[in-house]
């Protein structure tokens, strides 16, 4: 499968596409991506949350400070849950790119429920969603052996069962194309738009609507 170029904190803002990102999150991605544009230095997201939690909260220890991040953070990320409460007839696939201490491995899974929100949910350290300039979501995972790449797409109406255990065996095997992803699936990224208000590029040919 080709690999989708990540973009950028600053550039999601400048194409003015992005949808708030759920990685460890204080205030808005607009702040945090406006830092990190004025220091080319602060690469550490959490350091940068951080520092900014002491400020508003000097009187707070050390580990009272990373109890108040995680705490926020999880409830900016359940309201964006409830902005992206979004009922598809049918199941989303996950494709992931998945970083070992011993090398990379791609692998699937199905959420079953066919809704956006479900896709909002990770067990690794640090996790930022965003829609890419395909209009796909993905997501970037960290845990301690390295770095998952998800990418996010809707099974399209009509899609049968063969077809989609065909597309789930060539993603096991490292054969899946993105012609061939893109033939069963489409994109989520024009119903996140919808809800933010940003905009993403139109697709060459004409999206059913799988809803």
């Amino acid at each position: 499968m080709r690999k989708v170029q990540n973009i950028s904190v600053k550039e999601i803002l400048s194409m003015e596409r992005s949808f708030p990102a759920f990685l460890l999150l204080i205030d808005t991605i607009k702040e945090l991506a406006e830092n990190e544009a004025s220091d080319p230095d602060a690469k550490d997201n959490e350091l940068l949350l951080f520092q900014r939690l002491l400020e508003n909260y000097p009187e707070l220890p050390e580990d009272k400070l990373y109890e108040k991040m995680h705490e926020l953070n999880a409830e900016y990320l359940d309201d964006e849950r409830q902005n992206l409460d979004i009922q598809f007839s049918q199941p989303i696939l996950v494709i992931g790119d998945l970083g070992f201490w011993n090398g990379r491995a791609q692998g699937y899974k199905m959420v079953n429920s066919g809704n956006i929100r479900d896709c909002l949910y990770s067990d690794t350290d640090m996790t930022e969603w965003y829609v890419d300039k395909n209009g796909d979501l993905r997501a970037d995972a960290i845990h301690h052996d390295g770095t998952n790449h998800y990418l996010y797409r809707v099974f399209k109406r009509g899609v049968t069962d063969a077809q989609i255990e065909n597309l789930q065996d060539k993603i096991y095997c490292r054969r899946a194309t993105r012609t061939d992803i893109t033939r069963v699936t489409q994109r989520l990224g024009d119903s996140i738009a919808a809800v933010y208000g940003f905009r993403i590029p139109k697709q060459r040919t004409r999206q059913h609507d799988a809803r």
